[in-house]
């Protein structure tokens, strides 16, 4: 008897700890196109980004928004309210499997109504540039069906 609570605690760990992938988010390819995909259901398509100087100062990452509309300069705000991608961006070239401690954020706006924010701890993000001015790299990232992004990505890096 003693042997059957045993597997089934086993088995009841293994159960709640399995995200869908391996502990490395091999199982995710990131596209070679623009970062772009789902978020609340509707198409969201990448196209800038930005890294917050004040909540970044002294982190290994960046916090950074990714934007479904043009921001030209840091600081600046979207012309429009469009779901925006909350994400640290490590500073150093790599690849990192999303998880608890390394997420990404779907935030999303309704008009007359409370934001939701949808905390995805499934996938992967690459980053294959860094510079002074800019961290370029490539993210798969899945909340759920409706909430699921991937591909490449270009964000400004904004003086600390």
């Amino acid at each position: 008897m003693k042997n059957k609570w045993w597997l089934f605690g086993l088995l009841l760990v293994a159960a709640c700890s399995s995200d869908g992938g391996d502990a490395e988010g091999n199982d995710y390819t990131i596209a070679s196109t623009p970062l772009s995909g789902k978020v609340d259901g509707k198409a969201w398509a990448f196209v800038s980004g930005a890294t917050d100087a004040f909540l970044s100062q002294g982190e290994s990452t960046w916090f950074t928004t990714l934007y479904a509309d043009s921001v030209a300069k840091c600081g600046g705000v979207p012309s429009s309210s469009q779901p925006e991608i909350l994400i640290q961006l490590p500073r150093q070239p790599g690849t990192y499997s999303l998880s608890l401690s390394q997420n990404a954020t779907f935030a999303i706006s309704h008009p007359g109504s409370d934001s939701e924010n949808l905390v995805a701890t499934k996938g992967k993000l690459t980053i294959s540039d860094v510079t002074a001015t800019s961290v370029k790299g490539g993210a798969h990232i899945e909340y759920d069906a409706n909430n699921t992004v991937n591909g490449q990505f270009e964000a400004m890096v904004c003086p600390e």
